[in-house]
C-alpha cells in the first residue's frame, strides 16, 4: 500500500491511525466485534 510505512506510525497522528485501522476493518470486514464477545 502506497504511503503505508510499517514501523513509522510514530510519525502519524493517533487520530489518523485510528481512522486508518477503522477503515481497514470495514474494508476487510473482520469480525472483531464477535471476537470480543
Amino acid at each position: 500500500v502506497n504511503g503505508l510505512r510499517i514501523g513509522c506510525l510514530d510519525d502519524v497522528p493517533a487520530g489518523l491511525v485510528s481512522t486508518f485501522f477503522k477503515s481497514v476493518r470495514n474494508t476487510l470486514d473482520f469480525d472483531f466485534d464477535d471476537n470480543e464477545q
